[in-house]
């Protein structure tokens, strides 16, 4: 579905169902990579704690790690 808009008095193409294919396109990226960035969280969130770095400098950043795995992992 295409459509026109006026734009300072002339006409601008908006090729929505590109913008829908672009979209649909960067989800997938998304959806293909989010397996690999969940367990790189984990191994970071794990090598802090090991460290005892989360318990430190990196509590807010530990706390928020927490949670996503958590929300990934369907337990929030």
């Amino acid at each position: 579905m295409t459509n026109f808009e006026t734009t300072s008095n002339r006409l601008a193409y908006i090729d929505y169902e590109a913008i829908a294919q672009e979209r649909n396109r960067r989800r997938k990226l998304m959806h293909d990579a989010a397996p690999d960035l969940l367990l790189a969280l984990e191994a970071l969130l794990a090598d802090a704690l090991a460290l005892g770095l989360a318990d430190s400098h990196l509590s807010g950043s530990a706390i928020e790690a927490r949670e996503a795995i958590a929300k990934a992992r369907g337990a929030a």
